[in-house]
Protein backbone atom coordinates (compact mmCIF):
# COMPACT_ATOMS: atom_id res chain seq x y z
CA UNK A 1 0.00 0.00 0.00
CA UNK A 2 1.22 3.59 -0.84
CA UNK A 3 0.85 6.01 1.40
CA UNK A 4 0.54 9.78 0.65
CA UNK A 5 2.88 12.50 2.60
CA UNK A 6 0.32 13.02 5.51
CA UNK A 7 -0.38 9.64 5.71
CA UNK A 8 3.13 8.90 6.37
CA UNK A 9 3.26 11.79 8.96
CA UNK A 10 -0.03 9.72 10.82
CA UNK A 11 1.98 6.65 10.65
CA UNK A 12 5.21 8.08 12.08
CA UNK A 13 3.41 9.34 15.12
CA UNK A 14 1.63 6.33 15.33
CA UNK A 15 5.17 4.50 15.81
CA UNK A 16 6.42 6.86 18.07
CA UNK A 17 3.75 6.23 20.57
CA UNK A 18 4.11 2.74 20.18
CA UNK A 19 7.95 2.96 21.01
CA UNK A 20 6.78 4.47 24.51
CA UNK A 21 4.05 1.89 24.91
CA UNK A 22 3.93 -1.53 26.50
CA UNK A 23 2.63 -4.97 25.19
CA UNK A 24 -0.46 -6.41 26.64
CA UNK A 25 -0.39 -9.35 28.52
CA UNK A 26 -4.32 -10.58 28.69
CA UNK A 27 -5.36 -14.33 28.85
CA UNK A 28 -8.72 -14.72 27.31
CA UNK A 29 -10.19 -14.54 30.19
CA UNK A 30 -8.76 -11.51 31.44
CA UNK A 31 -9.91 -10.25 28.03
CA UNK A 32 -13.23 -11.66 27.98
CA UNK A 33 -14.25 -9.60 30.94
CA UNK A 34 -13.54 -6.47 29.34
CA UNK A 35 -14.89 -7.21 25.50
CA UNK A 36 -18.51 -8.65 24.83
CA UNK A 37 -17.41 -11.03 22.51
CA UNK A 38 -20.42 -12.98 20.17
CA UNK A 39 -21.90 -15.96 22.22
CA UNK A 40 -21.64 -18.11 18.83
CA UNK A 41 -18.51 -17.51 18.12
CA UNK A 42 -18.21 -19.76 15.48
CA UNK A 43 -16.95 -19.14 11.75
CA UNK A 44 -17.16 -15.12 12.82
CA UNK A 45 -14.09 -13.03 11.50
CA UNK A 46 -12.67 -11.14 14.60
CA UNK A 47 -9.51 -8.50 14.58
CA UNK A 48 -7.77 -7.74 18.14
CA UNK A 49 -6.05 -4.33 17.26
CA UNK A 50 -2.86 -3.69 19.52
CA UNK A 51 -2.94 -7.24 21.01
CA UNK A 52 0.46 -7.71 21.60
CA UNK A 53 0.94 -11.11 23.51
CA UNK A 54 -2.66 -11.65 24.47
CA UNK A 55 -3.45 -15.09 23.81
CA UNK A 56 -6.92 -14.30 23.42
CA UNK A 57 -6.68 -15.03 18.99
CA UNK A 58 -5.17 -18.13 19.67
CA UNK A 59 -8.21 -18.72 21.93
CA UNK A 60 -10.52 -17.52 19.30
CA UNK A 61 -9.20 -19.38 16.32
CA UNK A 62 -9.65 -22.69 18.65
CA UNK A 63 -13.54 -21.90 19.56
CA UNK A 64 -13.78 -21.45 16.03
CA UNK A 65 -13.55 -18.28 14.66
CA UNK A 66 -11.29 -16.73 12.27
CA UNK A 67 -9.31 -14.53 14.17
CA UNK A 68 -6.67 -12.37 13.38
CA UNK A 69 -4.39 -9.74 15.92
CA UNK A 70 -1.91 -7.13 14.76
CA UNK A 71 0.24 -5.51 16.61
CA UNK A 72 3.29 -3.58 15.35
CA UNK A 73 5.94 -4.92 17.40
CA UNK A 74 4.92 -8.27 15.96
CA UNK A 75 7.49 -7.47 13.47
CA UNK A 76 10.43 -8.87 15.70
CA UNK A 77 9.09 -11.57 18.30
CA UNK A 78 12.36 -11.84 20.03
CA UNK A 79 12.91 -8.30 20.85
CA UNK A 80 9.02 -8.64 21.75
CA UNK A 81 10.10 -11.47 24.13
CA UNK A 82 13.17 -9.44 25.64
CA UNK A 83 11.08 -6.53 26.64
CA UNK A 84 8.53 -8.17 27.66
CA UNK A 85 10.78 -10.48 29.82
CA UNK A 86 12.05 -7.00 31.45
CA UNK A 87 8.65 -5.40 32.25
CA UNK A 88 8.09 -8.90 34.22
CA UNK A 89 10.51 -8.19 36.09
CA UNK A 90 9.85 -4.72 37.09
CA UNK A 91 6.06 -5.63 38.05
CA UNK A 92 7.22 -8.87 39.52
CA UNK A 93 9.43 -6.75 42.08
CA UNK A 94 6.52 -4.25 42.37
CA UNK A 95 3.99 -6.84 43.04
CA UNK A 96 6.39 -8.59 46.03
CA UNK A 97 6.33 -5.16 47.66
CA UNK A 98 3.02 -4.76 47.76
CA UNK A 99 1.16 -4.95 51.43
CA UNK A 100 -2.39 -4.57 49.97
CA UNK A 101 -2.08 -8.57 49.28
CA UNK A 102 -1.72 -12.21 50.03
CA UNK A 103 1.07 -14.39 49.03
CA UNK A 104 -1.13 -16.44 47.40
CA UNK A 105 -2.94 -13.40 45.73
CA UNK A 106 0.57 -12.76 44.19
CA UNK A 107 1.61 -15.95 43.11
CA UNK A 108 -1.59 -16.76 41.08
CA UNK A 109 -0.81 -13.60 39.25
CA UNK A 110 2.68 -14.38 38.51
CA UNK A 111 1.20 -18.01 37.33
CA UNK A 112 -1.34 -16.40 34.90
CA UNK A 113 1.07 -14.04 33.41
CA UNK A 114 3.67 -16.83 33.25
CA UNK A 115 1.51 -18.95 31.18
CA UNK A 116 0.45 -16.52 29.31
CA UNK A 117 3.55 -15.61 27.62
CA UNK A 118 4.30 -20.03 27.63
CA UNK A 119 0.77 -20.11 25.66
CA UNK A 120 1.66 -17.27 23.20
CA UNK A 121 5.54 -18.52 22.45
CA UNK A 122 4.42 -22.44 22.52
CA UNK A 123 5.75 -24.25 19.85
CA UNK A 124 2.25 -26.09 19.26
CA UNK A 125 0.96 -22.45 18.27
CA UNK A 126 3.50 -21.72 15.74
CA UNK A 127 1.12 -22.36 13.29
CA UNK A 128 -1.43 -19.85 13.93
CA UNK A 129 1.59 -17.10 14.81
CA UNK A 130 0.91 -16.39 10.81
CA UNK A 131 -2.60 -14.70 12.00
CA UNK A 132 -0.67 -12.52 14.12
CA UNK A 133 0.55 -9.65 11.88
CA UNK A 134 3.15 -6.91 12.17
CA UNK A 135 0.64 -3.84 11.16
CA UNK A 136 -0.88 -0.50 11.95
CA UNK A 137 -3.21 0.22 13.64
CA UNK A 138 -3.89 3.67 11.28
CA UNK A 139 -3.50 1.32 8.19
CA UNK A 140 -5.21 -1.88 8.59
CA UNK A 141 -3.69 -4.34 6.08
CA UNK A 142 -7.39 -5.64 4.90
CA UNK A 143 -10.22 -5.39 2.49
CA UNK A 144 -13.42 -3.39 3.32
CA UNK A 145 -16.41 -4.88 5.16
CA UNK A 146 -13.55 -7.87 5.94
CA UNK A 147 -14.64 -8.54 10.04
CA UNK A 148 -17.89 -9.14 11.96
CA UNK A 149 -15.77 -7.28 15.48
CA UNK A 150 -12.63 -5.18 16.11
CA UNK A 151 -11.54 -5.53 19.38
CA UNK A 152 -9.27 -3.24 21.39
CA UNK A 153 -8.12 -4.54 24.99
CA UNK A 154 -5.56 -1.73 26.24
CA UNK A 155 -4.34 -0.55 23.11
CA UNK A 156 -6.24 2.15 20.73
CA UNK A 157 -7.80 3.77 23.98
CA UNK A 158 -4.67 3.53 26.03
CA UNK A 159 -2.18 4.30 23.81
CA UNK A 160 -3.78 6.27 20.74
CA UNK A 161 -6.45 8.64 22.47
CA UNK A 162 -4.06 11.54 23.39
CA UNK A 163 -3.45 11.95 19.59
CA UNK A 164 -6.37 13.36 17.60
CA UNK A 165 -5.14 12.91 14.46
CA UNK A 166 -3.85 9.14 14.95
CA UNK A 167 -6.68 8.42 17.05
CA UNK A 168 -9.20 9.40 14.42
CA UNK A 169 -7.53 7.61 11.60
CA UNK A 170 -7.22 4.40 13.63
CA UNK A 171 -11.26 4.76 13.92
CA UNK A 172 -11.66 5.26 10.94
CA UNK A 173 -9.57 2.16 10.15
CA UNK A 174 -11.95 -0.04 12.34
CA UNK A 175 -15.04 1.37 10.85
CA UNK A 176 -13.61 0.54 6.69
CA UNK A 177 -12.92 -2.92 7.65
CA UNK A 178 -15.98 -3.95 9.48
CA UNK A 179 -18.72 -5.22 8.18
CA UNK A 180 -22.38 -3.79 8.22
CA UNK A 181 -23.95 -4.56 11.45
CA UNK A 182 -20.22 -4.83 12.66
CA UNK A 183 -19.09 -4.08 16.11
CA UNK A 184 -16.04 -1.92 17.32
CA UNK A 185 -15.10 -2.73 20.89
CA UNK A 186 -12.54 -0.33 23.04
CA UNK A 187 -11.30 -1.13 26.39
CA UNK A 188 -11.06 0.72 28.63
CA UNK A 189 -13.43 3.95 27.94
CA UNK A 190 -12.84 6.43 30.24
CA UNK A 191 -15.22 9.51 29.84
CA UNK A 192 -13.45 12.38 30.68
CA UNK A 193 -15.68 14.42 32.84
CA UNK A 194 -13.05 16.07 35.29
CA UNK A 195 -10.81 18.26 32.81
CA UNK A 196 -7.73 16.93 33.33
CA UNK A 197 -6.82 16.07 30.02
CA UNK A 198 -8.85 18.61 27.86
CA UNK A 199 -7.52 17.24 25.03
CA UNK A 200 -8.55 13.69 25.44
CA UNK A 201 -12.15 14.77 26.13
CA UNK A 202 -12.37 17.47 22.50
CA UNK A 203 -11.22 14.11 21.15
CA UNK A 204 -13.81 11.98 22.56
CA UNK A 205 -16.54 14.32 21.92
CA UNK A 206 -15.51 15.06 18.10
CA UNK A 207 -15.99 11.05 17.69
CA UNK A 208 -19.42 10.89 19.06
CA UNK A 209 -20.23 14.34 17.23
CA UNK A 210 -18.77 12.36 13.77
CA UNK A 211 -20.31 9.01 14.49
CA UNK A 212 -23.68 10.76 15.36
CA UNK A 213 -23.56 12.37 11.58
CA UNK A 214 -23.31 9.69 10.22
CA UNK A 215 -26.18 7.73 11.72
CA UNK A 216 -23.59 5.18 13.37
CA UNK A 217 -25.19 3.95 16.95
CA UNK A 218 -22.38 4.01 19.67
CA UNK A 219 -22.59 3.23 23.39
CA UNK A 220 -20.75 3.56 26.00
CA UNK A 221 -21.42 0.26 28.82
CA UNK A 222 -20.27 -1.48 31.68
CA UNK A 223 -18.26 -4.66 31.59
CA UNK A 224 -17.72 -7.81 33.90
CA UNK A 225 -15.11 -5.26 35.29
CA UNK A 226 -16.34 -3.39 37.80
CA UNK A 227 -14.69 -0.11 36.41
CA UNK A 228 -14.00 0.95 33.93
CA UNK A 229 -16.34 0.99 31.24
CA UNK A 230 -15.82 0.01 27.26
CA UNK A 231 -17.27 1.90 24.42
CA UNK A 232 -19.06 0.12 21.60
CA UNK A 233 -19.72 0.87 18.15
CA UNK A 234 -22.20 -0.67 15.65
CA UNK A 235 -22.15 -0.12 12.32
CA UNK A 236 -25.79 -0.02 10.52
Amino acid sequence: MRLEQGQITVLKQEQAIIENSYSSLKDFIQVSFAIDFPKDISGKRILGVGEGLSEATLRLREMGAEAWAIDPKYADMKALRKGLEEDLTIFRTWLLGDQSMTDSEKYIIMRRNTNTVDSFFSPNDNANRQYHIAASACFLPFADRTFDLYFSSYAVSSFLLPSDVVFRQAIDEGLRVLRPGGELQLYPWVPNEKGDHPEERATQERLFENLQSRSIAFAVEPTSYTTPPRLKITLP
